[in-house]
């Protein structure tokens, strides 16, 4: 997941073949769906060499408050990505915009983060934070209050799709670092999923564990025809953060002196390397 504001073409082609083979070399998989939900905006070249390179789905989360507005209101969750320069329409990927500002649990599962954050099940020994502190294990006492509470805030992010078909997140950044959050997320979340499940008709609901791709493919069962956008998404802004509007544009924002600093030292090297490889052609000689 690289910033896409003013990455050099050739480190986003270097990062994406290295990853592939790690994980085809690793762990036997091809990928079909990409995660980016952390760049300061999304530029058009990452998604046209993801779909060039065979992945078909693609899940964004920063952009404009105002467009994540505009997709809500028109209950557009998903849309067909197309490059401006490609008149085929052979490069389109298949695009989730999560229509919240961030992806930790607090800010994802709906609209109200005061009742997300009750389904963060992390409590770390010795660890004090707003989710450990709030943390509380789900019993047979408590499990239908907490699953319908849950299910309340699904349902408010169901109605912003045609298809109520809902992609939640489970955690945040630096994460699953202890062993013991593992099992409470898990251990937790699924003893509300088998009450759902168990209640699936009174709920008209059913939950459970997923990939990206599990998430797409239930999406196209539901949904043959997807609106299509152009285009990039620049500049970023959110206001959570600040309660005010904060604008981000990438790469651009922040310590420019070194960002400055750093592509001048890439051209710097390209020249030296290019220079060289000249000298040692000009000198190279074939034998008679």
């Amino acid at each position: 997941m690289p910033d896409e504001a003013t990455t050099h073409l050739y480190s986003l082609l270097d990062q994406m073949i290295e990853g592939h083979q790690w994980l085809k070399s690793n762990l036997n998989v091809v990928p079909k769906s990409v995660w980016t939900v952390d760049p300061f905006g999304h530029g058009p070249v990452a998604p046209y060499l993801l779909r060039t390179a065979g992945l078909q789905n693609t899940v964004v989360q920063r952009i404009h408050y105002g467009f994540k507005r505009w997709l809500a209101d028109r209950q557009i969750s998903e849309f067909y990505w197309k490059m401006s320069w490609d008149t085929k329409d052979e490069a389109s990927i298949l695009c989730h915009n999560f229509p919240f500002d961030i992806y930790s649990t607090k800010h994802s599962c709906g609209p109200d983060p005061k009742t997300c954050l009750a389904f963060d099940f992390r409590s770390v020994p010795g660890e004090y934070t707003e989710y450990s502190l709030n943390a509380v294990p789900i019993t047979k006492n408590n499990v239908q209050t907490k699953a319908e509470m849950l299910l309340e805030q699904y349902a408010k992010s169901g109605s912003l799709t045609p298809h109520n078909v809902v992609l939640v997140l489970v955690g945040d950044d630096f994460r699953y670092d202890h062993d013991v959050e593992w099992d409470q997320q898990y251990i937790n979340y699924q003893n509300l999923f088998n009450y759902i499940n168990a209640n699936g008709a009174h709920y008209n609901a059913e939950i459970g564990f997923g990939t990206l791709s599990d998430y797409f493919d239930a999406v196209r069962s539901r949904s043959k025809k997807f609106p299509s956008l152009r285009g990039d998404f620049f500049p970023y802004s959110d206001i959570f953060s600040e309660g005010r509007p904060a604008y981000w544009t990438g790469y651009f924002t922040t310590r420019p002196f070194y960002k400055v600093k750093n592509k001048t030292s890439t051209a710097q090297t390209s020249q030296k390397v290019h220079s060289s490889t000249r000298r040692f052609a000009s000198n190279y000689s074939q034998p008679p």
